[in-house]
């Protein structure tokens, strides 16, 4: 039996760990570049709430005896089957969250998302390249990451069709890129 609560656990941790990364990676490109200032103040919001919820699941995982009893007196109001099945939720969530105990292992898991992060900046890197597209190449290829992979967090169409191209127009027009060949980059990456 797949246990829901703990993959999901499992699961946000993953992507909470690629978005560090990512965030890391684009704290360089923030030393080295000049880009708006809103745009390095949202990266700083958004890896500190990043880090925050991964604090607080290492927390809520060390006090995992002591939570379930918090969670059953909020769940009162609830029906009893929603109440129990919340409260089962809760508890493998939290089971979920060992792997935040292994310090170890969450730097070779950072370790990883780095490598894979520093080969997706290349690849774009290689697609600026060959659309000549007048932009500092690295710092682009970050910016459209970063801006991608967070503004496709909650999916709006499907396989974020129309939204994946908006986005890379968005970021390439920190650059003042035409929105044409920013659209035209967009459909070839993602088709590609």
């Amino acid at each position: 039996e797949v246990n829901y609560g703990r993959s999901l656990a499992v699961v946000l941790i993953d992507r909470l760990l690629e978005a560090m990364a990512l965030l890391l990676l684009f704290s360089g490109v923030v030393v080295t570049s000049s880009l708006p200032v809103w745009a390095t103040r949202l990266a700083g919001v958004v890896g500190l709430a990043g880090m925050g919820v991964l604090v607080g699941l290492r927390i809520a995982f060390r006090y995992r005896e002591k939570l379930p009893k918090t969670v059953r007196v909020v769940l009162r109001s609830f029906p009893d089957s929603v109440g129990s099945w919340l409260l089962r939720f809760t508890e493998r969530l939290l089971e979920g969250c060992a792997a935040l105990t292994d310090y170890r292992r969450v730097a070779m898991a950072m370790f990883y998302a780095l490598a894979v992060w520093s080969v997706e900046i290349l690849m774009v890197a290689t697609f600026l390249a060959a659309f000549s597209i007048p932009a500092p190449k690295f710092v682009a290829a970050t910016v459209i990451l970063m801006v991608l992979n967070f503004g496709t967090l909650v999916p709006i169409s499907p396989s974020s069709v129309g939204v994946y191209q908006l986005l890379c127009v968005f970021a390439l027009s920190l650059w003042g890129v035409d929105r044409g060949l920013s659209l035209s980059l967009g459909i070839v990456m993602q088709t590609i």
